[in-house]
Formats: C-alpha cells, sequence, structure tokens
C-alpha cells in the first residue's frame, strides 16, 4: 500500500521467457500514477522508450529478458496528488519479437 505523493518500490516483478527468445518486449502503464525505475541503470540492452525520461504513466521496455528483469527490480509507484483511496493497478503486456503476440499479464 502506497500512500499519497509517496514512491514505493513494487517488488518481486519478472518475466520468465520460457522459449529463449533473444528480444523481449514489455509495455507497463498505470491509469493515475506514475512509473520509475529509481536508482536503476538502464542495462545496456535494454531500450526504455518514454521521451528519455524515467518517469511516467506508462513505459515499453525491450530486451532480453535477463536485462529487463533486472530494471524491473527498480520498479516503484507514486500515486496521483489528490488519489489518496483510489484503487489503481499496473497493467503489463510481454510479446516476443519473434510471435508478435501480446500476453497481457
Amino acid at each position: 500500500i502506497c500512500g499519497e505523493e509517496e514512491w514505493c518500490n513494487i517488488p518481486n516483478v519478472t518475466l520468465d521467457d520460457p522459449d529463449r527468445e533473444n528480444l523481449i518486449n514489455i509495455e507497463l502503464s498505470v491509469e493515475h500514477g506514475r512509473l520509475s525505475f529509481l536508482g536503476a541503470d538502464t542495462p545496456p540492452l535494454v531500450r526504455l522508450s518514454n521521451k528519455g525520461t524515467r518517469v511516467g504513466d506508462s513505459f515499453q521496455l525491450s530486451g532480453t529478458s535477463q536485462d529487463i528483469n533486472s530494471i524491473l527490480q527498480s520498479l516503484a509507484y507514486l500515486g496521483a496528488i489528490g488519489s489518496n483511496g483510489v484503487v489503481d493497478a499496473i497493467h503489463l503486456i510481454a510479446w516476443s519479437e519473434r510471435k508478435k503476440k501480446k500476453n497481457a499479464v
């Protein structure tokens, strides 16, 4: 549970790639707050699209599952101003380049 206007770490978010694809894509989004990767260095092989910022309501990441899992360990959420009591959800969709198929999580 996160307090209003307080960054909260989101632990234990990982991506498993049973097919061992080389390149995985994920989209993360929230409706009422902000996401960030606090204190994380982006692994060299991860492409993080959000106009060069590390805070936003949505992100798309591309890389190996190992590199994506590395940056997901620093995932954090900030509730919107005045959102005390509002329920929010983090949406995560993952797909591989080879299959071009999105699987919602």
